[in-house]
């Protein structure tokens, strides 16, 4: 819950500073603009998802960032693309969702199954 008053709190935030003429103020993208990347875009995404994320749970939720950091030490980013992927692909109803979101849920997924 905690995380999801972050989000929306940062969404609120680029409601103010992105320009009017964007069409999506919310996200930048969903589950099914994120699918129709390029690998290599994906990687370069979901590194910027995980920098985040790390750094807001670690901030508001220490207890939990050091569960998800024992369990993804030695996980690599192409590895976090994958789960990011299978999630997406196992749950179409989250597709028009912004990624942002589908990608700490599978995070959760993982840590707390």
């Amino acid at each position: 819950m905690k995380l999801l008053k972050i989000f929306l709190v940062i969404a609120l935030l680029l409601a103010v500073i992105v320009p009017a003429s964007v069409e999506k103020v919310l996200c930048f993208y969903d589950g099914n603009e994120y699918l129709e990347f390029s690998e290599s875009a994906k990687r370069a995404y979901v590194a910027g998802l995980s920098d985040m994320a790390n750094t807001l749970i670690q901030y508001y939720e220490p207890k939990k960032a050091k569960k998800i950091y024992e369990l993804t030490e030695d996980m690599k980013l192409g590895q976090t693309v994958k789960i990011l992927n299978r999630y997406l692909e196992e749950h179409p109803e989250e597709l028009h969702n912004s990624v942002a979101v589908s990608f700490l849920n599978a995070i959760d997924e993982i840590v707390f199954k």
